[in-house]
């Protein structure tokens, strides 16, 4: 029965990387660098252009460029180059209020932060390399956060060289916590109950999952960056 629970557990886990059904997603490695290198992408790419913005059909310039500039007066220089995937946030913060964070690729625990005048003044980051492989990964984290959701990565992203990937993203039955030795504490509610397992990431920037799960690794005391 244990290794029944265990197994689902990993299922769920790996459904729920990156709000969107997939392990992992990587971006065509020609990302798009301006709102007008999007659309291109789009028109080129099809379906697969709208991985980075959340969006499908015809998409007015202005849609994307506007969100995209702001994003980029916002966000500090060391971490400007991830302005394709905060773009996806600012989209999901202008969208209508029944809009579902899955369909933007990014976290569920935004939607508390949706609504507020000034939502990104909530959000802190953390650039560390996690893997060892001379590559910082962004985290990003709710710094209004109480409760279980304190410390919990909203969404975690990498580039390596010209190709992005998004790590993973937390919900409110799936957390995602950084511990001692760079390992990911990975909290899941199930209707058996609460299960924390922890995972390292690989040098494919997936979750690999620690053997021996009686294993417990310390959170993290964590010296969070405001993102403005």
């Amino acid at each position: 029965m244990k290794k029944k629970i265990l197994m689902l557990i990993m299922a769920v886990t790996m459904i729920c990387l990156v709000g969107c059904g997939k392990e992992k997603t990587q971006v065509n490695p020609n990302v798009p660098e301006t709102p007008n290198d999007i659309i291109d992408a789009e028109i080129e790419s099809g379906e697969n252009s709208n991985e980075l913005v959340g969006t499908s059909g015809d998409v007015m310039l202005e849609e994307i460029s506007n969100p995209y500039q702001r994003v980029q007066d916002i966000l500090p220089e060391e971490i400007q180059n991830f302005v394709p995937f905060i773009c996806n946030i600012e989209m999901f913060f202008e969208s209508e209020n029944g809009a579902n964070p899955i369909d933007y690729g990014v976290s569920s625990l935004l939607t508390n932060l949706k609504g507020k005048s000034d939502p990104y003044a909530s959000i802190s980051y953390l650039l560390k390399d996690l893997n060892g492989d001379g590559f910082e990964e962004l985290m990003l984290f709710d710094n209004t956060a109480t409760g279980k959701n304190k410390n919990a990565i909203l969404s975690m992203y990498t580039i390596v060289g010209e190709e992005y990937n998004h790590i993973l993203n937390s919900n409110e039955n799936n957390l995602f916590k950084l511990c001692e030795n760079n390992v990911i504490k990975n909290e899941t509610l199930l209707d058996e109950g609460e299960f924390t397992l922890y995972y390292n990431i690989n040098k494919e920037y997936g979750l690999e999952l620690i053997e021996g799960s009686d294993t417990e690794y310390k959170e993290l005391e964590l010296k969070l960056i405001p993102l403005k």
